[in-house]
């Protein structure tokens, strides 16, 4: 089981995910078929009425696993600029109000009293986007200077930090009908090709997985830039594994 926080950069409406991913759930789901089909032949009696028995144990269980391989702990939108426009700040004012968003996530994941590293995965911002691009870098900073270093090579990580390419969430998708290409076709500009695959493909997870609670307290508009974060962390994972 490990620990994942990923942050969508922007300076408004960050969207940010922190969440538990059980890299482990298909070596369960096997280590239950073989434990289970290896009770059946120690038992005597009908046997239809084995076989239904565990079959219906063993979906049960199969399922049980499935459900918990996310568990999703919150989803977060930071704005550093308030009700600002961007133009009407600086960097001085975006970075304080930044530090203060990172302090009080932290505050909250602290609570979950975790020993273990937090993967951290930050999307990746080209040169061009200036503001983005700062954001970005400071996020590595807090976040490398939360890790305790002695030395450049002697150090104790809890957060291991990992930049993702906004491109690899396009690879997901939770049903066929939710495929990148699609939205491809749908839209004319990939901005908004991508924030629809992202947000409706988060969408159909939570529902699929009855966790719409989640979002009850964000508006439908600002779904995609947390399903961002969600998407490119979820999918580094499984491209890793």
């Amino acid at each position: 089981m490990g620990w994942y926080l990923s942050f969508d950069c922007a300076t408004k409406n960050m969207g940010v995910s922190f969440y538990k991913y059980d890299i482990n759930y298909i070596n369960k789901i096997n280590n239950l078929l073989n434990s289970e089909y290896k009770n059946i032949n120690d038992i005597k009696g009908d046997i239809h009425n084995i076989f239904e028995k565990y079959n219906i144990n063993i979906i049960k269980n199969i399922i049980l696993i499935i459900d918990n391989i996310i568990d999703i702990k919150f989803f977060k939108l930071i704005n550093i600029i308030d009700n600002d426009k961007l133009k009407d700040t600086n960097i001085i004012t975006r970075t304080i109000k930044l530090k203060e968003e990172l302090n009080n996530l932290e505050n909250i994941i602290k609570k979950e009293q975790i020993n273990d590293i937090i993967n951290l995965h930050i999307e990746y911002q080209m040169n061009i986007n200036n503001c983005s691009l700062a954001v970005m870098n400071q996020l590595i900073y807090h976040y490398t200077t939360i890790n305790d270093y002695t030395t450049i090579n002697d150090y104790t990580n809890k957060y291991k930090i990992q930049i993702i390419y906004p491109a690899l969430k396009n690879k997901l998708y939770f049903h066929n009908n939710l495929k990148h290409r699609i939205f491809i076709q749908k839209y004319n500009s990939n901005y908004k090709s991508n924030k629809e695959h992202s947000k409706y493909n988060l969408l159909y997870y939570l529902y699929i997985f009855k966790k719409h609670n989640l979002i009850k307290d964000f508006s439908l508009k600002k779904i995609d830039d947390i399903a961002d974060s969600f998407m490119q962390s979820i999918v580094n994972i499984n491209i890793k594994n």
